[in-house]
């Protein structure tokens, strides 16, 4: 028994079409083809449109830096370890600067010292 299906026109397990047009997409299947492959077509170009318009999203929004980072991400903007970035506080070529008790350091220092030690 064909059942009526929305955008898809009557559905009876297999059908023939040879162009079939969707909002966003038009599928060719040649002389047939079957809901399946229409459904995933469909969503694999909905899944594009929804990804450009974020990514169109994300490119607007404003680039935050951070003033202040931690040892682990100092450490990564110095391409040293953790443990070398401490080192660095400890002999105060770096300082804390957080005056809450966490240990912050200020990224304008960081790229201060970078300055400093170059050869």
């Amino acid at each position: 028994m064909a059942k009526r299906l929305g955008l898809f026109g009557i559905i009876s397990g297999r059908f023939a079409v040879f162009s079939f047009r969707l909002p966003w997409v038009t599928v060719d299947f040649g002389t047939e083809g079957n809901m399946e492959n229409i459904a995933e077509a469909y969503m694999d170009e909905l899944a594009k449109r929804v990804a450009a318009k974020v990514l169109a999203e994300l490119r607007r929004a404003p680039v935050v830096r951070p003033l202040l980072v931690g040892v682990k991400e100092a450490a990564q903007m110095l391409g040293r370890t953790e443990r070398a970035v401490r080192a660095l506080l400890l002999n105060g070529s770096l300082r804390n600067s957080s005056p809450d008790g966490r240990v912050q350091i200020a990224v304008k220092d960081i790229e201060r010292w970078i300055q400093n030690n170059q050869r």
